[in-house]
């Protein structure tokens, strides 16, 4: 029998998950096991599916890993719900200098929070105004290649239970 690493059969039991395009994903601590760069991949591929309109669950304890591709979170505890979070507006941007994009942000009306989002990309959370925005920071000199609304991201992941 073949020995496989624990991110390697991680990264098989993903890959057969996904192969037959199922409309639902039923994920249970996908990352475990996963070293830095196979959970870079993770994220992009969640991002792919969720870009094509697929449904995702994932079970997880692992958070920060996930919080800007998480529309809805649901924490239980012992079988209970103890906290839902509903998502809120966020718009992802792609930018030559996201680091002086970002500074432009912050402090802006509607902007909540700023946070990085890939090499090239900002998460810009809040009710903001995507074609204003985009206008503003064309108009500051700072070029933004692609700006997209996404389905939001979760305000709070985790609450202690007793």
């Amino acid at each position: 029998s073949i020995r496989l690493s624990k991110g390697f059969a991680r990264r098989l039991a993903l890959a057969r998950a996904v192969v037959h395009d199922p409309p639902v994903l039923l994920l249970d601590e996908p990352l475990e096991g996963l070293d830095p760069r196979g959970r870079s991949e993770f994220r992009e591929l969640l991002r792919a599916l969720r870009d094509q309109g697929k449904s995702v669950v994932v079970s997880t304890h692992i958070l920060d890993d996930l919080e800007d591709l998480v529309d809805d979170l649901l924490v239980l505890d012992r079988g209970k719900v103890r906290r839902r979070a509903a998502s809120r507006p966020a718009l992802r941007l792609t930018a030559r200098d996201p680091a002086a994009v970002e500074r432009f942000l912050l402090g802006r009306p509607g902007v909540e929070r700023v946070r990085t989002d890939g090499p090239s990309g900002l998460l810009v959370e809040g009710p903001v105004e995507p074609d204003a925005l985009v206008s503003d920071l064309f108009l500051a000199g700072l070029r933004v290649s692609r700006a997209e609304r996404t389905a939001g991201v979760v305000r709070t992941f985790f609450e202690a239970s007793d």
